[in-house]
């Protein structure tokens, strides 16, 4: 990290501009919003912007940097139990496979990798897999309730528009 007037330089970022900005109905400029991302390596009281060139006129020449940002946001990076795939793995087998990982970069590295070391890894990385949850399942999964909900008729009259009234049909004897 650089220290510039007092400020720690965390990162220089380049802009993108990849989405479009509709600004009403009939209004849609292509291009026009961007983003752009750093981590903090520690925890800062204060973040500030410095515009080092902009995109679009020759204010810079004149000492203008204007720039306009419409928002400043600041996540705070957590772990997401209930939306991580991993959290269903038991923990001896995540804690297992990080554990494989390392003895085997450090032999990769060293140039000293082994049969034995590449077996244990390919075991233990088949065991997570095995509890890791497959997103097809549950694609598959949405693709039945889907067709179910397109074919379920609602009911009518009386009942209409009502939850969990469908069409009367004859019951079979």
């Amino acid at each position: 990290m650089e220290e510039k007037n007092g400020w720690d330089s965390l990162t220089v970022s380049t802009f993108t501009y990849p989405y479009a900005l509709q600004l009403n109905a009939d209004t849609k400029i292509n291009n026009a919003v961007g983003t752009a991302h750093f981590k903090a390596p520690q925890p800062y009281k204060y973040y500030r912007m410095e515009v080092l060139t902009n995109g679009g006129n020759n204010a810079m020449n004149s000492g203008n940097k204007f720039f306009y940002g419409s928002e400043f946001r600041v996540y705070k990076g957590a772990f997401d139990q209930v939306a991580s795939p991993i959290a269903s793995v038991p923990a001896a087998d995540v804690t297992a496979l990080a554990d494989a990982i390392k003895k085997a970069r450090a032999e990769v590295k060293a140039e000293k990798a082994t049969d034995a070391t590449t077996d244990a890894l390919q075991k233990v990385y088949e065991k997570f897999l095995a509890n890791y949850p497959d997103p097809a399942r549950v694609t598959e999964l949405i693709a039945k309730a889907q067709e179910i909900a397109t074919t379920a008729e609602e009911a009518t009259g009386d009942n209409a528009g009502r939850l969990g009234y469908y069409k009367a049909v004859p019951k079979p004897r």
